[in-house]
C-alpha cells in the first residue's frame, strides 16, 4: 500500500505500527479483523464487536442488503488509558550513557549531573524520532479528517445521511444511550452533527471495511474508496504537515 507516493502515512506507518497504545496490545489488524478492531477502538466491547464484525460478513458473503447505518448496534467500553510513555520513548525515563561509573558515583543526585543526563537523553530521542517530531500532528488530524469527508462525497453518501438525519426524531438524538447515560437535547451529542458522524462510522464500517474483511472479489465500493484515498494522500504535500525537514544521515 506505501510507497514514496504516500509519504506522509509512510511516516505514520513506520513510528505507529507497533504501538500497543493505538493498537490496544494486539498489533495491526488482518484481514478478517478490520470491522471487528475498528468497533473496538470506537469503544465496544470485545464480544459485541466480535458479534457485529460476524453481521458484517454474514451480509456481504450472502449479498444481502446491509442494515441502515443507524441498526449497526453500538455499546461502549472502559478506554484502556494511554500514556505518553506508550506512543514514544521521548517520553520515557532518562538513562545515563554518557559518564562512566566513577563519575556516577561522584555527581549523581546533583542537579547538574540531572540535567546532563537528561539534556543527552532529550538530545539522543530527537535524533532517532526526527520525522515523527517534525509532524504537526494536528495538521494530520486535520488531513485525515477531510479525507474522509471527500470519501464520503466521492462515495455519494452525503444525500442518504442527510436523509436518515432528517427522519430520526429529536427524541432518538437525545435519547438514553446503551450505557445509561442521559443526553440533554441541547448538548452536542444529540446533535445533527454527532448524528452525522456517527452514521459515517456505521458506514465506513459496514461498507469499505466489510468488504475488505470478507469479500475475495471486486467489489465496486472498494474499488472507488481505493482510487479516493490514492488521489488524495499521493497530492498530500507533506511540507503542509510538518514543522520542519527531518535530516536523514547517510552512513558511510
Amino acid at each position: 500500500v506505501f510507497n514514496n507516493e504516500y509519504q506522509v502515512l509512510e511516516i505514520l506507518d513506520h513510528h505507529f505500527a507497533n504501538c500497543k497504545a493505538l493498537w490496544n496490545g494486539a498489533g495491526k489488524p488482518r484481514q478478517g479483523e478490520f470491522v471487528k478492531r475498528f468497533w473496538i477502538a470506537y469503544g465496544m466491547t470485545a464480544d459485541a464487536a466480535q458479534r457485529t464484525s460476524n453481521q458484517t460478513r454474514m451480509r456481504v458473503t450472502s449479498r444481502l442488503k446491509s442494515d441502515s447505518p443507524e441498526k449497526v448496534i453500538n455499546t461502549t467500553r472502559r478506554n484502556l488509558q494511554k500514556f505518553p510513555t506508550n506512543l514514544s520513548p521521548d517520553f520515557d525515563g532518562v538513562e545515563d550513557k554518557y559518564h562512566t561509573e566513577e563519575q556516577r558515583r561522584r555527581t549523581k543526585g546533583s542537579f547538574l549531573y540531572e540535567h546532563a543526563v537528561r539534556c543527552n537523553d532529550t538530545l539522543d530521542a530527537m535524533s532517532d524520532e526526527q520525522a515523527l517530531l517534525a509532524l504537526h500532528l494536528v495538521s494530520v488530524g486535520g488531513a485525515l479528517n477531510e479525507f474522509i469527508f471527500k470519501l464520503f462525497e466521492a462515495m455519494e453518501w452525503k444525500e442518504i445521511i442527510s436523509r436518515i438525519i432528517r427522519a430520526t426524531p429529536q427524541s432518538v438524538k437525545a435519547g438514553r444511550r446503551m450505557d445509561g447515560r442521559s443526553v440533554s437535547a441541547r448538548s452536542w451529542q444529540a446533535s445533527d452533527d454527532n448524528l452525522e458522524r456517527y452514521l459515517m462510522v456505521c458506514m465506513f464500517a459496514e461498507y469499505i471495511l466489510g468488504p475488505l474483511d470478507f469479500d475475495n472479489g471486486v467489489n465496486q465500493k472498494a474499488a472507488r474508496a481505493a482510487a479516493c484515498y490514492q488521489i488524495y494522500f499521493g497530492r498530500l504535500d507533506p511540507a503542509s504537515v510538518l514543522f520542519f525537514t527531518p535530516v536523514i544521515e547517510e552512513s558511510d
